[in-house]
């Protein structure tokens, strides 16, 4: 059987997927993760024909009035937040396009820093906000979302963007290829899904050399560890965070005849404990997101957990959620001088056997209503 992974006008979908929008599951630790989703809605949005500014018109008493536009009643008290954070992030690493395209269009208008974004009127209410004696804000408005809509429509920045767009997708199409190859080998899988990362305190001293150095240590050490045992694939990505730092998205998979079907939460604990006691020496920090696993039932999108290689819902959430999440543009990170860093890592693709052994597997309706052979 292959099931395939939904793919909207040959790009992964930028959205963020469901399972993650769920604040009652995660937000506790969302905060900053869902400010820079916002901002790069921002950034987008500012590339419109029409509507993005606020407009200045004097009434029959010669009172000057401001009307907002639909982007300024969205966004304009945002503005202070988007740009103290944006200023949180390391100046030694890039960002992805939106996010390095606000930030070089706040240093030319000098905004970080800047006392201006100290007002009172960025937070006020919309009657007092756009009022004439708020000239000042509605300006430094203006000007950032002019500049931001023409460097956004520069030629070089559409085209790095579509270029690492297409890597992320390619990347995805791979992903979900070899997890049903996996599927194509065990009747049955137990799927692992756990971030690992490290005590806040710590996190920004937290070197990429040192980040890498420590998830190739922990899959290394995967070969003589029985907590490992018969894990027949992973998928991990490394990301950047102003919370978390540098951190990892692990996706394990194990064979469910060989492991307890009901003991995947306890799983992911003993590989979350391992991170932060053996791997980091207890400078580290795990999320259990299979703790977690009445919810995504509850919403209907649980992708992990056990899953048997003939229900096809259950899988079709695997890629179109855990799988997409994981394959994300967002998030990006680089350094800006040194080695390419691996941003992702994924284990060997199994081999399958021409002959496929065990009972035919039935026809089962995916989550979008097509049949799966």
């Amino acid at each position: 059987m292959i099931l395939k992974p939904y793919i909207a006008d040959s790009q992964v979908c930028l959205d963020e997927p469901p399972e993650f929008n769920q604040v009652n599951i995660l937000k506790d630790r969302s905060f900053y993760k869902l400010l820079m989703h916002d901002l790069e809605n921002f950034v987008s949005k500012a590339q419109g024909v029409d509507d993005l500014y606020i407009s200045s018109y004097s009434d029959r008493f010669r009172k000057i009035t401001y009307k907002p536009s639909q982007l300024a009643n969205l966004y304009f008290r945002r503005i202070p937040e988007f740009v103290k954070t944006v200023g949180l992030l390391p100046s030694a690493y890039s960002y992805d396009e939106s996010i390095e395209v606000f930030i070089s269009c706040c240093k030319a208008l000098n905004l970080i820093g800047s006392d201006a974004l100290l007002s009172d009127y960025w937070n006020a209410n919309s009657n007092i906000a756009f009022h004439a004696a708020n000239a000042t804000s509605i300006n430094i408005y203006n000007d950032l979302v002019s500049i931001l809509k023409s460097e956004t429509r520069r030629l070089d920045v559409q085209k790095r963007k579509a270029v690492r767009l297409r890597i992320f997708n390619r990347q995805y199409v791979n992903y979900c290829k070899y997890i049903n190859k996996i599927f194509d080998t065990c009747a049955r899988l137990v799927i692992i899904r756990i971030d690992l990362f490290y005590k806040k305190k710590l996190a920004s001293s937290v070197t990429i050399d040192r980040a890498q150095s420590d998830i190739d240590h922990l899959l290394r050490n995967k070969r003589h560890n029985s907590i490992f045992g018969h894990m027949k694939g992973y998928i991990v990505k490394m990301e950047y965070g102003i919370d978390k730092g540098i951190h990892f998205h692990a996706l394990l998979l194990f064979d469910g005849s060989r492991r307890s079907n009901h003991s995947h939460i306890h799983i992911a604990q003993l590989i979350g404990k391992y991170w932060v006691d053996v791997i980091t020496k207890g400078r580290g920090d795990y999320w259990n997101s299979n703790a977690k696993i009445k919810d995504f039932k509850g919403a209907g999108l649980c992708g992990i957990g056990t899953i048997n290689a003939d229900e096809t819902i259950l899988r079709y959430n695997l890629l179109n959620h855990v799988v997409k999440y994981l394959c994300k543009p967002s998030q990006y990170f680089k350094p800006k001088i040194g080695p390419e860093v691996r941003l992702f890592r994924r284990g060997r693709s199994p081999k399958v056997s021409l002959t496929k052994r065990g009972r035919p597997r039935g026809r089962r309706q995916t989550a979008s209503g097509e049949a799966a052979d």
